[in-house]
Formats: C-alpha cells, structure tokens, sequence
C-alpha cells in the first residue's frame, strides 16, 4: 500500500521515490512545504542519524505535524496515525477499522464518500466529547489514485478556540441588546404616556421622570463601562511601570464609596497590615478597588465589608494581597468559575435592584491579568465571600514620602 507525503510516495514500512507526477501532493498538510522544512529541522534536532531508513524518517516527519492526522486505505484500516492522532485515538489505533476510533456520522459519512470516489476532498466539522469538550474541522484529502493504490489523508484542525471566541461574540451582542433595550423600552414608555394620559398629570409626570432618570443612568452606565472593558482588554499586553501606592489608592477607593456604602446600610472597614508599591497604573488600580468594594456592598449582603492589604505569603515571588470581604450569604459554587464573565450575574433578581451591569469584575480581571496578578474568590453559602488580588511589589524600595504613615495601621470607616 502506498501513501503520499511532500517529494515522494512511500510505503508504510518500504519506500522508495516514484514518477515526478506522483511527487505532486494534492491537499492538506501534505502540500505545505513549511510544515515539512520544520518537521526536518526538528529530526535533525533530535539527532536523526544519516543511515536512518526511509521509513524511519517519514515516521518522525509524520509525528513532528502539529496536527493529528490519520492515513487510512480503502478498507477504512488506519494505517499510520501520527503522535498527536496517537494522543486523541490512543497507541494502538494504526491496523485497527477507522469506525473503532472515530465513531461520528459525519465524518464516517465523507471517509465512505471518498473511498467510493463520490468526492476526492470534503471538510466536516466534528465536536470531541472527551477528556474534554474540543471542537475539529475534519479536511478528508484523496491521495494517490490511477497507478498507485488510493490512501485517504484524514488531518484534524482544531477550532475549539475560534468557535469560543464566536460564541462569546454573539452572547455579548445578545448581553448587550438586552442591557440597553430594557431601560430603553421603559424610556420609550414613559414618554408616550406623558404625551398622553399624563398630559395634564403634575404628581405622575415627576414621577415618571424621576424613572426616566434613573433609567437614562442605567444606559449611561453600561456604556462607560464597556467603554472602560475596552481601553483595559486593549491595554491588556502591555504591563504599566509606574510606581503605585497601594495604601493611598485604597484609603481614596474607600472614601469615594463611603456614602454609597451609608446608604446601603454597610460599615466599611480598612485594614492596611503592609506598605508596598506596584508597578502599574494608579487609576486602573483604583478603578479595580472601587469594583470589588462596589460590588461587595451590592450583592454582599452583609453589614460590614472589609478591605484589607496584606503581605503574600509566597516569599519565592514576593507581592502584595488585596483582600474584599463581606460577611453575607455568599455564592454558591456553581457560579464561582463565570462570575468575571461579561454581563454574568450570580443573583439575576438582586442585579435587577441595584441596577449592575454585570461587567464589573470582568474589568477587575482584565486589570489584574495587565498588572500580572492573580484574581481569587473563596466563598461558601453562609460565609461570606473574598475577593483577594495578588500584585507583584515593586522592586525599589519605599520612600517615607510615598507609604507616609501607612505602616500597620488600622483604620475603619
């Protein structure tokens, strides 16, 4: 049985060139002479000798292709799997019927279509179960054919990546569509009917307007924050250098929510047990501070929230911990891997009352991913919850006039 690669037609065991019409390849990876120039280099990396067979070396160009493919003859035998299809498939799958390994309609659908010379080339998109959910583009390829025994090329193109991408895409636009229709559709509402049965209404049309407002600030909201989700996401890659105070943006974060916080009936309490600088951006920082502290007196539920600033343990990579605590209910673990998603919302009805947009901790994570930290939430039903951010400090060292009496002290609002 012959199969074809790049600048030559070979056996699986014994092989040897044939006519220059057979050296054309036909699809797939088979026809990217940059895959075969690397998977070379990568050969002679390994130390591939110079009496080394022909066979061995087509083996060793097969496994360096990055993506899993599988030879089979038109038996449907499988009889060369490179090392990733070796990884997906398992070890044993070359001798064995394609319909042991790979059992999707679709693509047994196209491989019978091939091996009957309905189509000598078809692409299906295919969805890998297990160890975990992966999505594929199977591109089916006919290769050899006329004097040569026909070999079916079976490479598969991973799109787990770009179909999550997609995905995301349309759940923001819907997200997005729903955030502003609402408060638009109620805007639309009441001006009608102060056009009409409220005309003449002075209690309703204050009343109303007071709605319109608040509603107006809603959309308003939303928008700057998508606005602020996009110049971080855009910012994200390059990591700030300025020196930042951590004691001074926390005592300011606190007292821009302080009233928010009167309001809603929630003690804040500062802690600032450690004086340390980051490199990054004072603003962004301070905006991320504001999130989680904003978003503990929301949906904490508790009356006390507390901000503490903190030496990491990890003494190998010194930083910093910034740690929100409310002493609530807490989240239940279902929501705690999506609660930085866009527009997420752990507590749909209590959102609905205080008016978020669920875009908060997503700029909280996207800060903390530019700054180089690490974002964790620890809560259980009846706990509580923490947010702590880790911050790597900066490598000079403090001034008195940057920490100022910061030290160890506590302070409570």
């Amino acid at each position: 049985m012959t199969m074809g690669l790049r600048g030559f037609v070979v056996t699986p065991f014994m092989g040897e060139p044939r006519t220059p019409r057979d050296r054309h390849t036909r699809n797939g990876v088979c026809e990217t002479a940059s895959n075969d120039t690397r998977a070379t280099h990568l050969a002679s990396d390994r130390g591939v000798r110079s009496e080394e067979t022909e066979p061995q070396t087509f083996r060793r160009l097969f496994d360096a292709l990055s993506n899993p493919i599988l030879l089979i003859d038109e038996k449907r035998r499988v009889l060369i799997a490179n090392a990733p299809a070796r990884e997906m498939f398992g070890n044993g799958v070359e001798g064995r019927d394609l319909t042991a390994c790979l059992r999707h309609p679709g693509a047994l659908q196209a491989a019978r279509q091939a091996i009957e010379g309905v189509t000598s080339e078809v692409t299906v998109d295919i969805d890998w179960p297990v160890p975990v959910a992966r999505s594929f583009s199977l591109r089916l390829s006919t290769l050899g054919g006329n004097d040569t025994p026909k070999t079916f090329c079976l490479e598969f193109r991973e799109q787990t990546r770009i179909k999550a991408a997609q995905a995301s895409r349309r759940d923001f636009i819907a997200n997005i569509s729903h955030e502003l229709r609402t408060p638009l559709s109620a805007l639309m509402g009441f001006i009608d009917t102060l056009r009409g049965p409220a005309n003449a209404d002075v209690p309703a049309q204050k009343r109303f307007l007071d709605i319109m407002g608040r509603e107006a600030r809603r959309m308003n909201a939303v928008i700057d924050e998508l606005i602020t989700l996009s110049h971080v996401e855009a910012e994200e890659h390059v990591p700030p250098i300025a020196a930042v105070d951590i004691p001074s943006v926390l005592r300011q974060a606190v007292g821009i929510v302080d009233n928010r916080a009167k309001a809603a009936g929630v003690k804040l309490e500062l802690r600032l047990d450690t004086a340390a600088q980051v490199s990054g951006e004072r603003e962004q920082i301070l905006q991320m501070a504001i999130h989680l502290i904003t978003n503990a007196i929301q949906y904490g539920g508790g009356e006390i929230v507390r901000v503490s600033l903190q030496p990491s343990p990890k003494i190998e990579n010194p930083g910093i911990r910034i740690e929100v605590r409310d002493f609530g209910p807490g989240i239940a673990p279902e929501h705690l891997p999506r609660l930085t998603e866009r527009f997420y919302r752990a507590d749909m009805g209590r959102s609905r009352v205080v008016g978020g947009a669920g875009l908060g901790l997503a700029i909280v994570k996207h800060i903390v991913n530019r700054h180089r930290g690490r974002l964790t939430v620890s809560s259980a039903p009846g706990q509580g919850s923490v947010f702590t951010v880790t911050l790597p400090i900066r490598d000079a060292p403090l001034s008195e006039s940057s920490t100022g009496a910061a030290g160890s002290a506590e302070e409570k609002k």
